[in-house]
């Protein structure tokens, strides 16, 4: 499995999506920073009204959207395309059971995805409090419940883009990966309303592992019948 993640990010060359990763967090810092400086100070005027909940769920909202798409980008270049273009058939060509090489695919871009994200977030928070944007009263960054939200948040941020890639491959459609992504994004905001919901609460606990199912089940039919469905 190991050996098929390091070919995988060889072929498809790793420093392009570090970069890309790269650029995305520097955006949404800057995002962040243009919303927090100025007459206005977005953010300040946030929590002053509202509480540092929301002013939280902005940013992790921008994060997890990001690297949601991010992740279904990745997903549809190393599943989706390789299927339109047929060059999954070299793939399957090796003396390797189908399920392994799509399992290390999605597992590859996963935990490449996880990392970025959880990096990026680091980058992010860090900065913002460095320069003194947010500050503990705005951010609980020394409680159990900030950290254990940061967690889940980005793994199951980045795992529906095993929800979409379920459709990109029935499909063999990297636009449809892509634009799913999108709307399952938009579908946690309006079930949300936006709002960060703590993961050591009832509605975030039911939340969480409703939404951790749907992934699993992702990802099993993702791979179920791959032994016996030829590419065409």
């Amino acid at each position: 499995m190991l050996k098929l993640m390091k070919l995988e990010w060889k072929k498809y060359k790793v420093w392009k999506y570090i970069i890309v990763a790269g650029v995305a967090a520097l955006l949404t810092l800057g995002l962040m920073a243009l919303m927090s400086t100025g007459e206005s100070n977005s953010l300040i005027e946030i929590v002053e009204q509202t509480g540092y909940s929301v002013a939280y769920s902005i940013t992790e909202l921008f994060v997890n959207m990001t690297y949601l798409v991010f992740s279904a980008t990745i997903l549809s270049t190393f599943i989706v395309s390789s299927y339109k273009n047929k060059t999954m058939n070299i793939m399957f060509s090796y003396p390797i059971n189908r399920k392994k090489i799509i399992a290390a695919k999605i597992l590859d871009v996963c935990l490449f995805a996880f990392i970025c994200a959880a990096l990026s977030k680091l980058l992010i928070y860090g900065v913002l409090f460095a320069v003194g944007i947010y500050t503990t009263e705005i951010i609980p960054i020394g409680t159990l419940d900030f950290w254990l939200n940061q967690m889940f948040g980005t793994v199951l941020s980045i795992g529906c883009g095993c929800i979409a890639l379920v459709f990109g491959m029935k499909f063999k459609s990297s636009k449809l990966t892509v634009l799913l992504s999108f709307g399952i994004m938009l579908a946690v905001m309006a079930i949300t309303t936006g709002n960060s919901i703590s993961c050591l609460s009832v509605l975030g606990i039911v939340g969480y592992i409703i939404e951790a199912v749907a992934i699993g089940v992702s990802i099993f039919f993702s791979i179920y019948n791959v032994e016996k469905k030829d590419v065409v």
